[in-house]
């Protein structure tokens, strides 16, 4: 016989799956590279599955979500505008930017895409 004081109370929270890139809801399960992932619409309809793999794989092995730091475009912009003063200063090469794993995370957590990055150092970098 189960008596009331050995009864747990089960709590209904429902489990509500959040995006591995943006941290939003709305979201599907996918086959990123060899694992699966959940990802959000707005995520599937912006980035490439080659960007989505890499930041998958980036916020796994560093934490963190795509645009965490953000608040505004002009803080964005900002952060856009140091990482492209860094590469000047220290003269590497732009079109490296791909291999700079430090940068990328940097870029991807103040909502900054690749495209975005790859272009905006183009300019700024001028």
């Amino acid at each position: 016989m189960i008596t009331p004081e050995l009864v747990k109370e089960q709590n209904s929270k429902k489990f509500l799956a959040k995006c591995a890139i943006c941290d939003g809801t709305s979201v599907k399960i996918v086959r990123l590279g060899h694992a699966f992932a959940v990802v959000c619409k707005y995520c599937l309809d912006t980035f490439s599955r080659k960007e989505l793999e890499l930041m998958h794989n980036m916020f796994l092995a560093f934490g963190s979500f795509f645009g965490k730091n953000t608040i505004s475009k002009e803080e964005t912009y900002q952060e856009l505008k140091k990482i492209a003063a860094e590469y000047t200063q220290s003269g590497k090469d732009i079109t490296k930017i791909e291999n700079d794993v430090k940068n990328l995370h940097r870029a991807f957590i103040h909502g900054i895409t690749p495209m975005q990055l790859v272009q905006g150092l183009r300019v700024l970098s001028d």
